[in-house]
């Protein structure tokens, strides 16, 4: 189980960077002068994130601390490729996956290259912060926490304002829809996938609510399982569900979560 723990020094190499950069950071020019010093090139690349969007409290902003700071850059690139790992990003944890390539890669095989991600999360097509309680089906695909649990429909909470899902081109999309790397969908009230708001509350292609890793072990979702494992938190839920279960059917990606770590060690 040791494994599972963070070690004290791993804490410090991932918040102490992010905190020095946070000092530096106070101007679109100083992102620009910080990335050249760390890459000892002397001009940015196009797609170096401005201030707007390295705030450094958000997923930009983590993400910017993770590619541009080689130290970590290698911790959190072991951890993904480790097979004893696995990783679930939930809304801005999510956003992060994405920019860091972790899921929906532009170049199937290159995921974790930060040159490499293929879907961007973008404002919602309401234009609105959107706090409601959708239904997702839950597709076939070689997620470990969501095993057993492909062709479910459950009802789960979304929280955000930036939730689109913006393919870089339909090659990607194709390539995760194809692989069964899109395992959940938004769907309306004939349990089909659908983009229509507010069923779909971000208007993301093909209600795609969240993306996989080709090998299963990372998971990136907008909606909020944590926030629906108990009935309580459910508004509805059909009513012999409500009188049969004591959780609700999300505690089973957690459960699953729990089992592969029991299988990983076992296998150690």
């Amino acid at each position: 189980m040791d494994k599972l723990t963070p070690s004290m020094d791993v804490v410090q190499h991932i918040v102490q960077p992010y905190q020095e950069i946070q000092a530096q950071v106070h101007s679109q020019e100083d992102v620009y002068a910080l990335y050249c010093r760390e890459q000892e090139v002397e001009e940015p690349p196009s797609d170096v994130p401005g201030p707007s969007s390295i705030s450094l409290e958000d997923d930009k902003g983590w993400a910017g601390s993770v590619k541009f700071n080689p130290a970590v850059r290698e911790q959190f690139e072991s951890f993904r490729c480790r097979s004893d790992t696995f990783s679930l990003g939930i809304c801005n944890g999510c956003q992060l996956m994405a920019l860091l390539g972790w899921v929906g890669a532009d170049v199937p095989g290159a995921a974790g290259d930060g040159r490499a991600h293929g879907v961007l999360l973008g404002h919602n097509v309401s234009t609105r912060f959107e706090s409601r309680f959708v239904t997702v089906r839950i597709e076939e695909s070689p997620s470990v926490l969501l095993r057993g649990m492909g062709g479910s429909s459950l009802g789960v909470w979304v929280a955000h304002g930036e939730g689109l899902m913006r393919f870089r081109s339909d090659k990607v999309l194709d390539h995760v829809t194809s692989r069964g790397l899109a395992p959940l969908r938004y769907v309306n009230d004939q349990n089909v996938p659908t983009e229509e708001y507010p069923m779909n509350p971000n208007g993301s292609p093909l209600g795609i609510a969240g993306l996989c890793s080709e090998d299963g072990r990372h998971l990136a979702m907008m909606p909020h399982p944590e926030r629906c494992v108990l009935t309580w938190q459910w508004p509805w839920m059909p009513e012999d569900w409500r009188r049969s279960l004591q959780a609700a059917p999300w505690i089973r990606l957690f459960d699953n979560g729990y089992s592969w770590c029991l299988q990983s060690a076992e296998q150690d």
